[in-house]
C-alpha cells in the first residue's frame, strides 16, 4: 500500500486549495510531500529540526526586511540579499551552547532546507525564482555531508581503458572481477564470497545467485553480455587450476596460491587500476576505490533510465534510503533534491 501523507496536510498539499500560501502552509506543503517520499520519507519527528530552520528563516525576515507583502507571506518576497544576511549576519544560531562561530555545516544546511522549499514553490508555480539559487557563489555555503564520490565520463572511461586486455589467467581473473564491480555494481564482499554454484551459465548471458546477511541481498541478478564473457572466459581458466586429485574449490575467484581471493587482494586490484589510469589527473579523488565504482554505477542506471525500485534490487538495498549519499549526483529529474537529516554540530 503507497504510503499516505498526514491527513491534517491533505488540503495544503491539494493543487489549487490555495492560491498564495502562507509562511506556514508553502512549508507544510512541501513536508507533505518529502512524507510520501518513496525512497526516503520524512517523518514527523525528523522533520522538527526542518520546520525550525524554516521558522528561523521566517523570524529573520520579520525582524530585518521591509517587504511589500503580508507578514503570513513573507516568504514570497525574500530576495538572495536577505539569505546572505540571515547565513553570514546573525540568522542562525550556533549548534551548540557556547559557541560563538557558525560553522559552514550549519549554513549549509540551513541554505539547503531553505532552497528545498523554495524549489517545491517554484514546482507549483508559486514563484519563478529562488533566494538561495540567486546566491552569488562566494555566499554559497559549499559542504557537501557524506555526499558519495563518483567518477565522471573522462575519468570513467579512462578506468575502463585500464582493465587489464592480456590473455593470461591473472588478467582474466582481475578482467571479471573489474567488471563485476564496475558493470554490475557488486561490492568487494560479494565479489571475494561468490562461489561457483552461485553462477549460472545460460546461452549467452551470466545470471549470479547472490546471497549476503540480510534478506535484500539474496537476489539474482543478470550480468550483460560484456560481463558475462569476462565471467565466462575466467571460469574456462579456473576450470585448469582445479586439481582432479583433490576436492574442487567452490571459491570462484582463486589467488596464485589457489585459495580464494579476499577482499583485501580485490581493494589493492581496484587501487592499483584505478591508479595507473588517473596517474597524471588532477581530478583523482582521494579514497577513491570500488564504492565509488559502485556508486558511478548506480548514478549511470538511475540517470539512464533504470527504475529505482530495480535498481534498489540489483544493488541489494533494503529501500532507497541508501542512495542518500550520491543522491546529489542523481537527475532531479529522476529523484527530487534531499535535505541532509540533521545532524549535530561536531566540536
Amino acid at each position: 500500500m503507497d504510503k499516505q501523507p498526514p491527513k491534517g496536510l491533505l488540503a495544503v498539499l491539494s493543487e489549487g486549495s490555495f492560491s498564495t500560501p502562507t509562511n506556514d502552509q508553502i512549508f507544510e506543503s512541501w513536508l507533505a510531500r518529502r512524507s510520501i517520499d518513496p525512497f526516503d520519507p520524512l517523518s514527523p519527528e525528523a522533520a522538527r529540526p526542518y520546520r525550525s530552520i524554516w521558522t528561523s528563516w521566517c523570524k529573520h525576515l520579520a525582524e530585518t526586511t521591509a517587504l511589500s507583502t503580508s507578514p503570513e507571506h513573507l516568504w514570497l518576497d525574500a530576495q538572495a540579499i536577505d539569505l546572505q544576511r540571515f547565513l553570514f549576519f546573525g540568522g542562525i544560531q550556533p549548534a551548540r551552547t557556547g559557541r560563538q562561530d557558525v560553522s559552514e555545516i550549519s549554513r549549509h544546511r540551513y541554505w539547503r532546507v531553505i532552497r528545498s522549499v523554495y524549489d517545491f514553490a517554484i514546482d507549483k508555480h508559486f514563484l519563478t525564482t529562488s533566494p538561495a539559487s540567486n546566491l552569488s557563489p562566494i555566499d554559497t555555503p559549499n559542504y557537501e555531508l557524506s555526499s558519495g564520490q563518483i567518477f565522471h565520463n573522462n575519468d570513467w572511461q579512462k578506468i575502463v581503458e585500464a582493465i587489464p586486455t592480456g590473455d593470461g589467467r591473472w588478467d582474466t581473473r582481475n578482467r571479471a572481477i573489474l567488471y563485476l564491480i564496475m558493470d554490475a555494481a557488486l561490492t568487494t564482499a560479494e565479489v571475494a564470497t561468490l562461489l561457483t554454484s552461485q553462477v549460472k551459465t545460460h546461452s549467452r548471458l551470466v545470471s549470479l545467485d547472490l546471497d549476503g546477511p540480510r534478506q535484500a541481498q539474496q537476489r539474482n541478478i543478470t550480468v550483460s553480455a560484456t560481463t558475462s564473457k569476462h565471467v565466462r572466459d575466467w571460469i574456462d581458466v579456473r576450470a585448469e587450476l582445479d586439481d582432479p586429485k583433490k576436492a574442487p574449490r567452490d571459491a570462484l575467484f582463486l589467488t596464485q596460491k589457489g585459495h580464494a581471493i579476499k577482499t583485501t587482494g580485490i581493494y589493492h586490484l581496484v587501487t592499483k587500476t584505478i591508479g595507473r589510469a588517473l596517474s597524471d589527473s588532477s581530478t583523482l579523488l582521494s579514497h577513491t576505490g570500488a564504492q565509488t565504482l559502485r556508486n558511478t554505477r548506480l548514478v549511470a542506471w538511475l540517470n539512464n533510465g533504470v527504475p529505482g525500485h530495480e535498481v534498489i534490487r540489483r544493488a541489494g538495498f533494503k529501500d532507497g534510503k541508501s542512495f542518500r549519499g550520491i543522491r546529489e549526483h542523481i537527475d532531479p529529474s529522476v529523484m527530487p533534491r534531499l535535505e541532509p537529516r540533521h545532524r549535530q554540530e561536531p566540536d
